[in-house]
């Protein structure tokens, strides 16, 4: 596994997705709607597989001593700690925000424990939309990519939703006061679960579909 990672580090990662990594900073701009820090994490990774596609890196994958089964499971492995690696960024300039602006963003949805499960449970959303498609057929990252945006801008529009209409997110989620710690960090955790959970499903299907694929 370890040196099927390196490959995928060494050959697969976009030059794109470390300035991604980087706009984990916007949470230090007032009033911006933090959700969207997901979204471009989720155009790195589209930048991966195109970049692999023009490369034939699955073919050439192929060729080597591994099934199809592995390439898949290296493929959303490595994938899975580009977007650990964007949320734990967070944290830092979370921290920082807190130090230099004692305001709460206007657009619900604020830099806390809170955000960072919302974030991945969308990001675990998006692997289980995007991956099985893009395994059925490869050669098509765009289609895939529309179907994994489309479920992203859904999960994010029904979370700011949720802002509105649930008393529970807008008192407890919507805030960085100290006594609202527990219900953050349990909604961090449940969304790392989730996370988890819809990545080992997204890992399930993509080996299904790509079993079925000739290349």
């Amino acid at each position: 596994m370890l040196t099927n990672l390196r490959k995928e580090f060494k050959l697969s990662l976009h030059p794109t997705v470390p300035i991604f990594w980087l706009l984990s900073a916007l949470v230090l701009v007032p009033n911006y709607p933090y959700l969207v820090i997901f979204f471009y994490t989720t155009l790195g990774l589209f930048f991966i597989e195109l970049n692999s596609r023009e490369n034939n890196d699955l073919r050439y994958s192929l060729l080597l001593p591994r099934s199809k089964a592995d390439i898949v499971k290296t493929r959303l492995f490595f994938i899975m700690i580009i977007e650990l690696i964007q949320v734990i960024l967070i944290l830092p300039f979370a921290y920082l925000r807190t130090l230099w602006l004692s305001d709460l963003n206007v657009i619900p949805g604020q830099a806390n424990l809170a955000l960072l499960g919302l974030g991945l449970t969308l990001l675990g959303l998006f692997n289980l939309t995007f991956y099985p498609i893009l395994f059925k057929d490869p050669t098509r990252i765009g289609r895939a990519y529309i179907w994994g945006t489309i479920v992203l801008t859904i999960g994010i529009t029904f979370v700011e939703t949720l802002f509105f209409i649930s008393s529970f997110f807008q008192t407890n989620l919507n805030d960085l006061a100290p006594k609202h710690f527990m219900a953050q960090f349990l909604t961090g955790f449940v969304g790392l679960v989730l996370f988890f959970g819809c990545s080992h499903f997204a890992n399930y299907f993509a080996t299904r579909h790509f079993e079925h694929y000739d290349a």
